[in-house]
Parts: structure tokens; sequence; C-alpha cells
């Protein structure tokens, strides 16, 4: 794993410490599955894709650093699927707001 996916992937298990969570390589990236369903991933750069509800995604999309998530050149993912770039969560707190929708909604999907 690079440098900047090691340091936010170990801020995502400290931020995941109280859910039974499964980690797996995917994507090119260090993803978390939370009841089954893929939550949150570290990329190579440090940034997130974060899992959340497609419903509010103009109110997701208007935070500084968030978009739609690319697989590739204009290969997007969809409106859950968000990218959310490192600067944006260095801080904790900031990690803390974006990790509670990514639960919120994975709790609703989850059953």
């Amino acid at each position: 794993m690079t440098e900047a996916r090691n340091r936010t992937a170990e801020r995502l298990r400290e931020a995941l410490a109280t859910e039974i969570v499964t980690e797996k390589a995917m994507f090119g990236a260090q993803c978390f599955m939370v009841g089954g369903k893929l939550a949150v991933c570290a990329n190579k750069d440090g940034s997130l894709l974060a899992r959340v509800d497609p419903e509010r995604q103009d109110e997701f999309l208007a935070r500084p650093g968030a978009s739609i998530f690319e697989m590739g050149h204009g290969r997007l993912m969809g409106p859950s699927w968000l990218r959310v770039d490192p600067s944006v969560v260095a801080a904790d707190e900031a990690l803390n707001v974006w990790m509670a929708d990514v639960l919120d909604f994975n709790r609703r999907i989850t059953g």
C-alpha cells in the first residue's frame, strides 16, 4: 500500500473500531465492509471512496472536496459513490462527519 493509503486506512480502522468490519483490497484501494456491504475505501492518494445515500447526493456534492467517484476517465460510479479529497478529511473531526453519513446509510441498507 502507498503511504497515503496506509495513513487513511489506519484512520478508518480507528473510526470503525466499534463496528464489525471486513477489510478487502479492491479497486486499488483498501476497502472496509460493514455488515457485509462496502462502506468506505482508502484510495492510493489518501482520498476516500465513500458510499452515501444517493437521495442526498446534491447535499454531499456541495461539500468541499466531494465529487462523484470515477473508476477511470469518464467512468462515473454513480450517486452513492463519492470521492472525498484527502485534504478535506485531514482533520479527525471532518473524517468523523463523513463517517457518520457513511455509517448511517450503511445501517439503512444492511437492515
